[in-house]
């Protein structure tokens, strides 16, 4: 599929998922372009096992935050270690996935460059696609 098409129909899905995040998207046009890249490449699977590890992230996180203050947990360590370990699969995933583009330089830039902004934006990316793994789990599909 072209780019402009693709474009287009990921901002039709980012904004029925903005609907049912009930607007919690943290950025709508980062999120319209890494679905754009699904679109243009058909590469659904990847952009599954990217919204799911991104779920899995921030449920590992909101353990370790949950578990932290808890002197009485001998697992917390096992937890951080998940939570690494996810996120350098996380960045693997990206990385290949972005790498399909037809803008691939400018994306993998936005997430992967020398710059102070990579790691908001990779984390911001993993709370949308949270909400993109919610979406798709309530049993809606990217059509």
């Amino acid at each position: 599929m072209r780019i402009d098409q693709a474009r287009v129909k990921a901002s039709e899905l980012v904004e029925k998922i903005t609907v049912f995040s009930d607007t919690r998207l943290v950025d709508k046009s980062a999120l319209k372009e890494i679905i754009a890249v699904m679109f243009e490449c058909g590469n659904e699977p990847q952009l599954k096992e990217l919204t799911f590890t991104a779920k899995y992230i921030l449920g590992v996180l909101r353990g370790v935050d949950k578990l932290a203050g808890n002197p009485e947990v001998n697992n917390l360590q096992f937890l951080k270690n998940e939570l690494a370990d996810q996120i350098k699969k996380f960045a693997s995933l990206l990385q290949n996935y972005l790498s399909l583009a037809t803008e691939k330089e400018i994306l993998l830039e936005r997430y992967f460059g020398k710059h102070e902004n990579a790691f908001a934006n990779i984390q911001m990316l993993i709370s949308d696609l949270e909400w993109v793994k919610m979406f798709f789990n309530d049993g809606n599909s990217v059509e």
